[in-house]
């Protein structure tokens, strides 16, 4: 077995064990950073399996003696695997999320304070930035 058939085996599997996470009842925390925790946990679930998956594929090929190199190999798709944890957060606000279900004209308030709280990081930074290049006089080209 050559690693690209490894590969594919361990996205196959990995993705399947994502999409079983998304039917999960997840409930969301309402702060943020028992979001990111909660992130972090399913990152890491995630990752454990990939490594578990990749060490019994190699066990099944009798390739035990090479599943260091081969976790160091396949690593970086490991990563990306990792990233579906945002998928499942995603799929859980989506069904379950705050507000899920009532319409705008029930919570209209709560509705306009989400907004401005969601604002994102990004655009906040890139505006402090561009700010920060007009106090120095800065030309706008590098902006």
């Amino acid at each position: 077995m050559n690693l690209n058939e490894i590969r594919a085996e361990l996205v196959t599997k990995t993705e399947r064990k994502i999409q079983e996470m998304k039917s999960r009842s997840i409930v969301l925390p309402e702060r943020r950073a028992d979001l990111c925790e909660l992130c972090d946990q399913l990152s890491q679930e995630i990752y454990d399996f990939a490594v578990n998956t990749t060490i019994q594929i190699a066990d099944r090929h009798h390739l035990r003696s090479r599943a260091a190199s081969l976790l160091d190999e396949l690593r970086e798709d490991i990563y990306n695997l990792t990233n579906g944890a945002l998928d499942i957060v995603v799929a859980a606000s989506s069904t379950r999320g705050p507000g899920a279900g009532d319409t705008p004209s029930q919570r209209p308030a709560e509705r306009k304070r989400w907004k401005i709280l969601t604002t994102p990081r990004f655009f906040q930074v890139l505006y402090s930035w561009c700010k920060g290049l007009r106090v120095y006089k800065q030309p706008a080209a590098f902006c």
